[in-house]
């Protein structure tokens, strides 16, 4: 009949101890835990040494896979949620910036300088205004450039007709 008591206060702290995750007591609840466990080992060294070492490992393996096992519930519940930082989910993390993705869109297209480009100016492609980089000459108004990157949120363009200067736009 002992052994139905060492049982019962065993599974007693372990229910002790899987409270104190669920119910904030600053530490009481593992104090009457820790209180179980000492008469629980007791208890089991009265029976016997066999059953006192018995009871000693099944709390050694069983108190951290308790704490582990608590410590996942807990995270999953709501009081647990309020204290744990979420990862965001899929479709509210974005790679870069709308308006970046939208100049991503934009290289290798064509399209004809409005103002000179010294390096900096604009063109437009399709009837649309963009500031523009030139990529290492300058070119002027009216000259066919081709975008060949982005750069933070400006393009970056290269003459497809050889420039006033001479230039060679392969370079």
């Amino acid at each position: 009949m002992e052994w139905l008591w060492i049982v019962l206060l065993v599974a007693l702290g372990f229910a002790l101890v899987l409270a104190e995750l669920f119910i904030p007591s600053a530490g009481l609840i593992t104090l009457l835990a820790t209180g179980v466990f000492i008469v629980a080992v007791a208890v089991a060294f009265n029976h016997s040494v066999t059953t006192g070492i018995v009871v000693l490992i099944v709390l050694a393996v069983g108190l951290p896979v308790t704490i582990v096992v608590g410590l996942n519930l807990w995270a999953k519940s709501p009081f647990g949620k309020a204290f744990i930082l979420q990862a965001p989910k899929p479709e509210e993390v974005t790679e870069q910036n709308p308006r970046e993705r939208e100049l991503q869109e934009l290289v290798g297209r064509i399209g004809t300088a409005v103002t000179p480009l010294r390096p900096a100016g604009i063109i437009d492609l399709d009837g649309r205004r963009f500031d523009t980089v030139a990529d290492g000459v300058m070119v002027d108004p009216g000259t066919r450039v081709k975008v060949v990157r982005v750069d933070g949120f400006s393009l970056v363009v290269r003459p497809i007709e050889p420039t006033s200067q001479g230039s060679d736009p392969s370079a």
